[in-house]
């Protein structure tokens, strides 16, 4: 099985649960077609968070591979919990030989305005669209049947697992 290596980082928050602007910075450690929309994905997963949430959020920057976002008035608390590494396991729509891939990316949180956070190895959730379908909070256990979702922004469940844990 051939495995593909993302790593993905983004400057969201720190800090406490107040409300502020974030910046979200993303990047692919390799400029290859899986690693660049696995950013793609990540990107249009927190859009999807912030316009569920009516976060104004703005692409400051997007070019293959890396992307800039900026958040208006979020919640600092909430994004914190999206700090370390997150994993994708899939066949790949890139690869003629329909192999499974797996790629990873680095969510770092930091507060607008301020420079970004350590960046986190700590995993702390695996999205599996192959060969069964789930995602899974590392931290804490807590499952989610339906990946789809879960990319299409619903990522209350995983915060809120994790706020419960502490």
């Amino acid at each position: 099985m051939d495995r593909l290596f993302c790593y993905l980082w983004f400057d969201m928050s720190t800090g406490t649960i107040d409300r502020a602007d974030v910046v979200l910075n993303i990047g692919a450690a390799e400029d290859t077609a899986e690693c660049n929309d696995w950013v793609k994905m990540l990107l249009r997963m927190y859009g999807r968070y912030c316009e569920a949430h009516g976060l104004k959020y703005e692409v400051v920057a997007d070019q293959p591979g890396r992307a800039s976002v900026q958040v208006t008035g979020a919640d600092h608390g909430r994004f914190k919990a999206e700090h370390g590494v997150h994993r994708l396991s899939r066949i790949s729509p890139f690869d003629p030989n329909r192999r499974r891939h797996t790629s990873f990316a680095s969510v770092d949180v930091a507060q607008a305005g301020h420079g970004p956070a350590s960046p986190s190895s700590q995993y702390i959730r695996a999205y599996i669209l192959s060969p069964r379908a789930a995602v899974v909070e590392l931290r804490t256990g807590f499952t989610a049947d339906i990946p789809e979702k879960v990319l299409d922004g619903d990522l209350d469940q995983f915060i809120d697992a994790w706020s419960k844990a502490g």
